[in-house]
């Protein structure tokens, strides 16, 4: 089998360890004599670019397209021809809407509330907070953010601004201190991964590490500053959101060329895997 990847942003960290994740586990397969080639289009595309990406790969005659889509709708065409050439699409990361994509996601409306819920219990009724949000218009940012959203208004804690630094964490650092210049007594800040080391720096250069309670990360450097407050009353909390869920989608895009079908309680309750 050749396989296809549609990467439509490299601005972090992250997308490179999903990228790998997908060579690594497509070696698995080639030494088992399952696939031959594996092509990856991989740049910061926007969907114009992205549906660029995915035709070039349907063009190349490939099997199956995993896609890291850059929007939930507006790839629907392009979907739609490379199912019209018989070949199976999979999201990952961030699900799409048309029913012949098979989406192998995490919640990411769960991730959203998950962290939001943990904030809104340290910072407490009638709370003021900001957020620093990813890309506007992402499938994931959209829906980590209204899980956010509802557990905020359910808890009566007030969003003073919400700002997009594009999970990038020199952007959000900027975000941030501009956000500490413009507004007085912030309580919190509800941040994704890529930014919450941005977030924490600014936060600490203003001396207000032990004033302000944010959201956090689950990766390596923002870690290592929470080591250094050790011995505080600091806390903040890591959603870990894993970019080996491509290489997944890889699994499940094997299995399924080989005939096997997924089994049915792999399905979410939305038809997601």
């Amino acid at each position: 089998f050749t396989i296809g990847l549609s990467n439509g942003f490299i601005g972090s960290e992250w997308r490179t360890q999903m990228v790998d994740d997908v060579e690594q586990v497509f070696a698995e397969y080639e030494e088992q004599g399952l696939v031959d080639q594996l092509i990856v289009e991989s740049a910061d595309v926007d969907v114009n670019g992205q549906i660029q990406q995915i035709r070039n790969l349907i063009s190349a005659g490939v099997d199956a397209i995993i896609v890291n889509p850059n929007s939930a709708t507006a790839l629907n065409a392009v979907f739609q021809e490379a199912e019209d050439q018989g070949i199976q699409v999979y999201a990952t990361d961030q699900a799409v809407e048309p029913d012949f994509v098979t989406n192998v996601v995490i919640d990411q409306t769960e991730w959203g509330a998950a962290n939001a819920e943990w904030l809104a219990g340290e910072v407490g009724d009638g709370a003021r907070i900001v957020a620093i949000n990813g890309i506007a218009g992402h499938p994931a940012n959209e829906a980590r953010w209204s899980g956010a959203q509802q557990v905020f208004s359910d808890a009566n804690i007030e969003v003073l601004a919400n700002a997009n630094a594009d999970w990038d964490e020199a952007t959000a650092q900027q975000q941030m201190s501009d956000l500490l210049a413009t507004y007085q007594n912030i309580d919190g800040v509800f941040t994704q991964d890529g930014m919450a080391l941005g977030v924490f720096r600014a936060i600490d250069a203003n001396n207000q590490t032990g004033q302000i309670t944010q959201t956090g990360e689950a990766r390596a450097g923002f870690m290592q500053a929470l080591d250094t407050l050790r011995d505080s009353d600091f806390a903040s909390i890591g959603g870990f959101n894993p970019p080996g869920i491509a290489g997944t989608a890889l699994r499940v895009a094997i299995n399924e060329l080989q005939g096997n079908e997924v089994a049915d309680d792999a399905y979410a309750e939305d038809g997601n895997a």
